[in-house]
């Protein structure tokens, strides 16, 4: 399934063992019953932070390198970094800088094997969707397009401009 962000867990080697497909929305991250549940780490709260993933701005949904923001906001004891700068509790969100792909990293577990702490690190990456409209879909276009930017898909008139999807 094809989606704008990707979220990805990885293990103390950087491979991706668990993977999340965000569409706009609110996402809450911790240890149990949350959205993004990652059980293994004692040092991850119930509920560690959120993750908001915003639309895109109407007004960019033809621009494919507009991303739609995401925003995160800790709600943890043993807090959240992301590329190791801490993310203030005190803030309402933070927004996650354009810098993607980006490391978010959770809580300070213990590595079994090692006995080292290591942070449970997710790997927060971009895959714009650009969508090709053929001009036969004019009558419905504000509509598709309002669509395509509560999804955070990007819409285009063109199959050279960084399209990924058609309509048929």
């Amino acid at each position: 399934v094809d989606m704008p962000y990707r979220l990805e867990l990885e293990d103390d080697n950087g491979d991706v063992i668990r993977t999340w497909h965000l569409i706009p929305g609110k996402y809450t991250v911790g240890r149990k019953d949350c959205t993004v549940t990652i059980p293994d780490d004692a040092t991850m709260s119930r509920l560690h932070a959120d993750l908001v993933v915003k639309t895109l701005p109407r007004d960019a949904v033809h621009d494919p390198t507009v991303k739609p923001k995401v925003l995160v906001r800790d709600h943890s004891k043993f807090g959240t970094r992301i590329e190791n700068a801490r993310v203030d509790k005190d803030v309402a969100e933070t927004e996650v800088a354009a810098q993607l792909p980006c490391r978010i990293t959770f809580g300070v577990r213990i590595d079994n094997d090692t006995k080292r702490k290591c942070p449970t690190t997710v790997r927060l990456a971009y895959q714009p969707i650009a969508l090709y409209l053929p001009v036969d879909f004019d009558d419905a276009y504000d509509s598709i397009a309002r669509d395509c930017a509560d999804a955070g898909v990007h819409l285009t008139r063109g199959l050279d401009a960084g399209c990924t999807h058609r309509s048929e």
